[in-house]
């Protein structure tokens, strides 16, 4: 896990961080301001984000986990984190923010669907209130605000929930 700077990204873990539910996640995510970073493929890139939404989650007690992912029609992965949730169970998120800047109401924390030889999904956290992928499924193709384009059918993911 190298950010493209060269150097490893560091997880800092919270010993006594954990598990929230799922309505602390999504404050926790309201609050939170990675996903308002510019992304910029060649100083900030998803690996940036998820080492940042990781450390920001451990340091307010709330246990997060560090995700790759692997596609299928990609040679480039994508990282994410994960929590899992007291009510919900495992939820992924990806906040990776946008090449152009946000406005006050916009927002870049997305639940991410994830399933092995599927489609990756991601849905804003104000238009979904579930993990399941079956949910992304059920509403994809009805073009719903807050869903956002896919980046690749996805081959598998390795959750790292301690550095």
């Amino acid at each position: 896990m190298y950010k493209i700077s060269g150097s490893p990204a560091i997880l800092i873990d919270n010993p006594s961080a954990r598990d929230p539910t799922w309505e602390e996640l999504m404050q926790f995510l309201k609050e939170d301001d990675t996903d308002r970073i510019l992304y910029q493929l060649d100083s900030f890139n998803c690996i940036d984000f998820a080492e940042r939404l990781h450390n920001n989650a451990e340091s307010r007690g709330i246990r997060a986990a560090y995700v790759s992912v692997s596609f299928h029609d990609r040679q480039n992965g994508h990282a994410i984190n994960a929590f899992e949730t007291a009510d919900k169970g495992l939820v992924f998120v990806d906040c990776t923010g946008a090449e152009n800047p946000l406005g006050e109401l916009d927002s870049n924390d997305k639940i991410a669907y994830i399933s092995p030889d599927k489609e990756y999904g991601s849905v804003s956290i104000y238009y979904t209130d579930t993990p399941a992928y079956e949910f992304y499924e059920q509403r994809k193709d009805k073009r719903l605000k807050g869903f956002f384009k896919s980046i690749g059918t996805v081959k598998g993911t390795r959750i790292f929930w301690e550095m």
